[in-house]
């Protein structure tokens, strides 16, 4: 039985303890017809190679905010300039498989605290004018004093999901990504997805600090992401790297399949582990 299968029978079988027939039913229907789906089509998730094709999109919502500039001169001094800001939205045009409802739209803030810089994201209604700074922002109802990863909770909430592997992965990686833009000083703590050996082979190469050890550990990694839909709730597994205070971690993702799709569960793991010599 494979991953998806184990997945998938779990639930059913605890549908059945609990005794619940109607909801057994309900969740047995569209299995009943996307088993009919995949005898007249094929498994579409079948890909030669799902990895390289999930790394391309990973490496084009990275390209949409690379040289953005440095985020100081840009919200604090007089060279900045209103076209320069980054245009948040641009995710979907990369992320094709998830969106925001009609006539929503995903903007930010710039925070400066100490020596740390970030944007703080939040959605909005086209017609809503968007906060100028960080001050207006916190005199709103929009406003929450919360961490990174509750802020992004509350946002893919808000997501419209196409119901694929496909739409969960990009799900999770705008989860863990979408921040990840004019960080500055120790906010620049963003990580990246790793899905297939060319990118893992660009991080081994362009780091010094890595011992041979280490390489030889990354490289028997499975990077390939591993998706599991049950009725219900869908399964994500994938690989991450971040350069500050370790290496590689297996992510876990649970999310409802249902609207809202809810972030039920996320956990994470070392895989590999080193030393990153950063001190803050």
């Amino acid at each position: 039985m494979g991953n998806q299968e184990s997945f998938l029978f779990l639930n059913l079988f605890q549908y059945l303890l609990l005794g619940d027939i109607m909801k057994l039913i309900s969740i047995l229907i569209p299995c009943v017809l996307r088993f009919i789906w995949t005898l007249a089509w094929g498994d579409q998730t079948d890909v030669k190679d799902k990895g390289l094709q999930y790394q391309k999109i990973v490496t084009d919502m990275k390209d949409l905010t690379a040289n953005l500039g440095n985020p100081l001169e840009i919200f604090y001094t007089n060279k900045a300039k209103k076209e320069m800001k980054f245009d948040a939205a641009r995710y979907f045009s990369v992320l094709k498989n998830i969106s925001l409802p009609e006539g929503k739209i995903l903007d930010y803030v710039y925070v400066m605290i100490g020596s740390a810089g970030y944007p703080v994201l939040y959605i909005r209604s086209k017609n809503q004018k968007p906060y100028h700074d960080r001050g207006e922002y916190n005199k709103s109802p929009d406003h929450a004093n919360i961490s990174r990863d509750k802020m992004m909770d509350n946002i893919v909430e808000m997501l419209e999901v196409m119901d694929t592997g496909d739409g969960y992965f990009e799900y999770v990686e705008f989860y863990l990504m979408a921040p990840d833009f004019y960080l500055y000083k120790w906010a620049q703590l963003d990580h990246e997805i790793i899905c297939h050996e060319t990118r893992l082979n660009d991080k081994l190469k362009n780091n010094n600090q890595i011992t041979a050890a280490v390489k030889t550990a990354a490289k028997k990694l499975n990077l390939t992401p591993e998706i599991n839909l049950a009725p219900d709730k869908a399964e994500v597994k994938i690989v991450t790297f971040t350069a500050h205070g370790g290496f590689f971690f297996e992510e876990r993702f649970i999310i409802s399949r249902s609207f809202p799709h809810a972030l039920l569960e996320h956990t994470k793991q070392f895989l590999v582990e080193y030393n990153s010599r950063i001190i803050f």
